[in-house]
């Protein structure tokens, strides 16, 4: 994909830039963007960008936005989804 008047190619968008060292904002720029300490959350809440004072305040930020960052457990919480929906339907795992 190719993105804004950059050209730069990436797998997705880029809307934004967060650079955070501790408390101090990385300044850098990529694909006509300027690196800060906002960002916003899921797709439909884009215009609204939250400042993020420093880094652990992200974790907060995204789980509240119902985005799971740990891969163990976003993994477990989809088996658990599948295993739960198939039951519904009739389905099980042994056949």
């Amino acid at each position: 994909m190719r993105w804004n008047t950059s050209k730069v190619a990436f797998s997705r968008p880029v809307r934004w830039l967060l650079a955070l060292f501790g408390e101090q904002v990385i300044p850098f720029e990529y694909a006509g963007l300027v690196s800060g300490r906002g960002t916003r959350g899921l797709r439909f809440n884009i215009d609204n960008v939250s400042q993020v004072p420093h880094l652990p305040n992200i974790k907060i930020y995204i789980e509240g936005q119902g985005i799971i960052l740990d891969p163990g457990e976003r993994k477990l919480r989809i088996q658990t989804q599948v295993a739960a929906s198939g039951s519904r339907g009739g389905w099980s795992r042994s056949g």
